[in-house]
């Protein structure tokens, strides 16, 4: 190991030592802690969460899902989980096929060629980023096996198993110090808590705000440099009713697909439609103007005056890198982006992460607990195994047929059109 990653002994604890700290309550940390309470009750955990509420990106309001969440049976930890806490499941229905949907991909000549590419790129994403795996359906159509339910009441039925640990609300993590036997978590508040183990259920890009001391190893600050980008760039997840379907009346599904900037929306209900647009850091206050105006060019100038709106923005985690399932001495990795190891990304990753890390506390704090089923409930289930791809795949995968196609067919249109005047006029 690198002499500036060795660790020592710590000091004399200044404050109460817990078996487990959980930075972050989203999804999977809050699965963390519930898995943890599960098998041992007797454990001291603490759970610290930068924002004023639990569930990460899981919003809710009374119109619905706000960036709706919706996911295939495949995706079995999040199935199981539902499952086991009674949430019930429904699926998705769908908007007639019959109705028009309004990409802009739709809209030129060689629209087929860019969506063939398109699917292509997505073919891409899963041979080289470790364990994506967006699902079993083509994006271009509309699929009819996705799953919905309740978030809240998933939230609800995890913070009532974490009645016996501490759920810490605005408490940003600011420094970890990680000694051989112990942790020491200073949080934005000066409080300082002391423990045996630290789960980290954060994206690898939140950690570009904690400072740990010592270095972390040369292997994750490889990572944290390839995850740290130019512009950070967020995600704003919106919601929004109509005293009408206007998109409906129109003769429009509701699917809709803007790419510059890429605003992605749908149907929610009958009358609540919901998107998602992507962008820069800063540019929150935009979102519900750019997002109104754009769908009201299309479905109508009622789109822009909604009966309610709501949206939430978070920033987009990095997958630049392999999942993190190996614990550094008492630091384990959670998070769907950072550890899980399939549908990496997604709810059935962010819940596969969450088992992981609490085996892995538990082999730290209480390894006499831990069973084969344990070990079992995290492996990947109606998940593709990764492949070995060779050079050839790789470098034809990356190949834009689209610009190819386009800028042949382009060429040969100038050469057809020069020889014939060539011909014609000598």
């Amino acid at each position: 190991m690198e002499k500036d990653c060795e660790l020592r002994l710590g000091p004399p604890e200044r404050s109460p030592k817990l078996d487990v700290i959980v930075v972050g309550a989203g999804l999977s940390g809050l699965v963390s802690a519930y898995r943890l309470l599960e098998k041992e009750p007797s454990l001291r955990i603490r759970v610290l969460e930068a924002s004023n509420s639990v569930g990460g990106s899981l919003q809710q309001n009374t119109q619905g899902e706000i960036g709706a969440k919706w996911f295939e049976k495949s995706q079995t930890h999040i199935y199981q989980l539902l499952q086991h806490l009674g949430v019930p499941m429904q699926q998705r229905s769908l908007v007639g096929s019959t109705l028009r949907r309004c990409w802009e991909l739709d809209q030129s000549v060689s629209s087929n060629l860019a969506k063939y590419e398109l699917q292509r790129y997505i073919n891409e994403l899963e041979l080289k980023t470790a364990f994506f795996k967006p699902g079993r359906f083509s994006y271009l159509d509309c699929p009819n096996t996705l799953l919905e339910f309740d978030s809240a009441r998933l939230l609800n039925a995890l913070t009532q198993g974490l009645q016996r640990a501490d759920i810490l609300l605005s408490r940003q993590a600011k420094a970890i110090y990680h000694y051989k036997d112990y942790i020491e978590v200073h949080d934005s508040v000066q409080n300082i808590h002391t423990t045996d183990a630290l789960i980290l259920a954060i994206p690898l890009n939140a950690l570009q705000q904690i400072n740990i001391s010592p270095t972390v190893p040369l292997e994750w600050r490889k990572m944290l440099n390839n995850a740290r980008p130019g512009v950070r760039k967020m995600m704003t997840s919106f919601i929004a009713s109509y005293r009408d379907g206007h998109w409906r009346n129109g003769g429009y599904s509701g699917s809709f697909l803007k790419y510059d900037p890429l605003i992605v929306g749908c149907e929610y209900r009958p009358t609540v439609y919901t998107g998602l647009m992507l962008h820069n850091d800063g540019m929150e206050s935009l979102v519900r103007s750019m997002t109104l105006n754009a769908l009201a060019q299309h479905f109508g100038e009622e789109m822009k005056v909604p009966h309610t709106y709501s949206q939430y923005t978070f920033e987009l985690s990095s997958l630049q890198h392999l999942p993190l399932t190996t614990p550094w001495n008492r630091i384990i990795w959670s998070s769907s982006a950072a550890a899980s190891t399939c549908y990496r990304g997604f709810l059935g990753g962010a819940v596969q992460s969450g088992l992981r890390a609490s085996l892995n506390a538990l082999l730290v704090v209480r390894p006499q607990v831990v069973t084969w089923t344990d070990v079992a409930d995290i492996h990947c289930q109606n998940c593709p195994n990764i492949r070995d791809i060779g050079a050839l795949k790789l470098w034809l995968s990356a190949l834009n047929l689209y610009n190819v196609g386009y800028y042949a067919l382009y060429a040969s249109s100038v050469f057809l059109a020069l020889q014939f005047a060539y011909k014609k006029f000598g």
